[in-house]
């Protein structure tokens, strides 16, 4: 696929093409800078999760927060996620990519939900603030702009963090600081554009650790894991974004996830053995250049 889309003499400043990639397990693994970005705080292998709550379906940002403070945060309590293999943020440069394939190893489990989430932020315009500055993505509706989002699984959906697992507790406490805060003039009822109604990250820090990050297992079409990475992908299209996936092993319920997140029938395809993942990964490759070569 890179040899397609970023072949290796590519001009990387010059490159009209720039390419995300996103290992995946239990969790992904960010630098621990952005990990910590992310989530307010790090564990101890570098991993990150998926965020709970209301907005774990959707593209609002690391540091979304409306008008009454509230946020739904983004995990990092959980150990298991690639050891290595971190993500790497849009870029033209074909050796990050490779450096980081290079590390990958099969092991733990599969949230794929977690892995499509992070895919999408990578290419998302609202993510823009959060990435380095040549990873940046550009607006859904910049001339001349097409985005695609490719995944692939060799098992089912697996496992998630538990909703409202004594989420109860960063409420209370975020009550609390509220109610601190209007005895102090520093916050104002209803709706609040100039922003002032926000908490610090010293304070995001200290709700965030008030949760009791549990995984859980779920299998089948149907599970938990399931259900939100097919919503993920409603979400994505609904932007717009071309949605390719790739299904490869022998579990029915996977590939049914796989059929429903992409975009079309002709953007599904199912690899039975090594031969077949490949040509799958080279048409694919060869549709997007074909477009873009149209342009």
């Amino acid at each position: 696929m890179l040899n397609a889309l970023l072949p290796e003499d590519t001009d990387i400043a010059k490159s009209r093409i720039r390419v995300s990639f996103i290992p995946y397990s239990n969790g992904v693994k960010l630098d621990n800078t952005l990990a910590e970005k992310a989530t307010f705080d790090v564990s101890y292998y570098g991993c990150v999760h998926e965020r709970i709550m209301n907005q774990a379906t959707t593209e609002v940002p690391h540091d979304f927060e409306d008008d009454e403070g509230n946020t739904d945060y983004i995990g990092s309590g959980y150990s298991y996620c690639p050891r290595n293999a971190k993500i790497v943020p849009l870029t033209a440069d074909r050796t990050k990519i490779e450096s980081s394939i290079r590390q990958l190893s099969a092991g733990g489990g599969t949230a794929g939900q977690i892995g499509i989430a992070w895919g999408w932020y990578t290419i998302s315009p609202r993510w823009s603030s959060f990435w380095p500055t040549n990873s940046k993505p550009l607006s859904y509706d910049t001339p001349n702009i097409r985005k695609y989002a490719v995944f692939m699984t060799d098992g089912d959906f697996n496992v998630h963090y538990r909703d409202n697992y004594n989420y109860d507790r960063v409420e209370r406490a975020r009550e609390e600081k509220i109610a601190e805060k209007k005895r102090n003039g520093t916050w104002t009822e209803g709706p609040n554009p100039d922003g002032s109604n926000k908490f610090t990250r010293d304070e995001h820090e200290f709700f965030a650790n008030k949760i009791d990050w549990r995984y859980s297992s779920s299998y089948g079409e149907y599970g938990t894991s399931s259900a939100r990475a097919k919503e993920i992908c409603k979400n994505m299209k609904d932007k717009n974004i071309t949605v390719y996936s790739v299904h490869f092993g022998s579990s029915y319920a996977a590939k049914r996830v796989m059929e429903s997140c992409a975009t079309s029938s002709s953007t599904f395809y199912k690899a039975d053995n090594e031969s077949e993942l490949i040509q799958a990964f080279e048409k694919i490759a060869n549709d997007i250049k074909n477009i873009y070569l149209s342009q």
